[in-house]
């Protein structure tokens, strides 16, 4: 089984980068802010930058370590660049053998070998990154190298353009990292993520993983959390009343004393015009700043947390910006993280 196995320090602008990460015959995303050092990481694999010490194999071979330090040229990786990085004067077709790569099959395999001659700027978005990855493909590479390969498509190319990205990444089966900003997508295409922040590995794990556990404010905020603070206090009852720093008191089934991030997801929040009459123990009146309708969906902007309801929901309830709403939300929904 194919594996890319990397132990380094690698320095940036601001701080260095430390990571230790082995990857099997699956696609690995990293995650986080711009800045963190997730790009660094693909261009030291690639041998677009060096690190300081530690160590980059392929199976058995080393890329980096032990005394070698191959050229990017050596190292047999396929690298699809934020924005494609197509070659504008040359064909679809000359663009994927452009150093010696093989078209054989791939443009079949994308569906776009009826665009073989031509030019990038002929293409959409969609088509730009099929060929973007056929030309990562064409030299048959052992690792596969995808830095914001969603960050250049429209909203309504995206979602059908990562469905097919994800079925031939799980029919490649090649160690490949992805990196992104965007969660969702990596929780759509990766096996597991690393969320990264100031050149360090957060946490480590599935989608699932990092949403019900969380390791601290940095991995929840990144899978969609809002993410308040406060101070905890036992409670009657067996529970916790937190007393949150923007104002307001909420009480959790989670055990904490002191300072505490409490991490709540847009999905748990309900809105209503007056407090709800339900089992949710949490009710925080709250302004609208703001309101988006993705599909059936409407993600609301409170003053101090995000709702995600339907836009039925806030259809019938007349939201919009200004208008004043209570969010509701249940203890057993409020997870509280100690805060250093």
């Amino acid at each position: 089984m194919a594996s890319l196995r990397l132990d380094l320090t690698v320095p940036t602008r601001s701080f260095d980068v430390e990571l230790a990460l082995d990857v099997g015959a699956e696609t690995v995303a990293l995650v986080g802010p711009s800045g963190a050092g997730k790009t660094t990481v693909l261009r030291a694999v690639a041998g677009l930058a060096k690190p300081t010490r530690g160590r980059i194999a392929c199976d058995h071979d080393v890329w980096f370590g032990d005394g070698v330090d191959l050229r990017p040229e050596q190292r047999s990786v396929g690298y699809v660049f934020q924005e494609y990085a197509l070659f504008p004067h040359l064909t679809v077709a000359g663009n994927m053998t452009f150093g010696g790569g093989s078209a054989d099959g791939l443009l079949e395999r994308l569906r776009i070998s009826h665009l073989a001659k031509a030019k990038p700027d002929e293409l959409s978005g969609g088509e730009r990154q099929r060929v973007a990855l056929a030309r990562a493909l064409a030299r048959g590479p052992r690792v596969l190298l995808l830095d914001e390969p969603m960050g250049a498509l429209d909203p309504h190319t995206r979602a059908g353009v990562r469905g097919e990205l994800h079925d031939l990444l799980r029919e490649l089966r090649l160690p490949t990292l992805i990196v992104t900003h965007d969660f969702e997508d990596a929780a759509a295409l990766a096996d597991r993520i690393g969320v990264l922040s100031d050149g360090t590995m957060r946490q480590l794990g599935t989608a699932q993983e990092l949403l019900g556990t969380p390791a601290d404010e940095v991995v929840a905020s990144f899978a969609g959390a809002n993410v308040l603070t406060g101070i905890a206090a036992a409670a009657p009852d067996g529970l916790t009343v937190v007393r949150l720093d923007a104002g307001g008191t909420i009480y959790s089934v989670e055990a904490a004393l002191g300072a505490v991030d409490v991490v709540l997801y847009p999905w748990d929040v309900s809105l209503g015009l007056v407090a709800a009459d339900d089992s949710a123990l949490n009710h925080l009146p709250e302004e609208i700043v703001s309101l988006a309708r993705v599909g059936n969906r409407a993600r609301v902007r409170l003053r101090t947390l995000t709702a995600e309801i339907t836009a039925a929901s806030a259809e019938r309830l007349g939201l919009e910006p200004g208008r004043r709403v209570v969010a509701s939300f249940k203890a057993t929904a409020t997870r509280l993280l100690p805060r250093a």
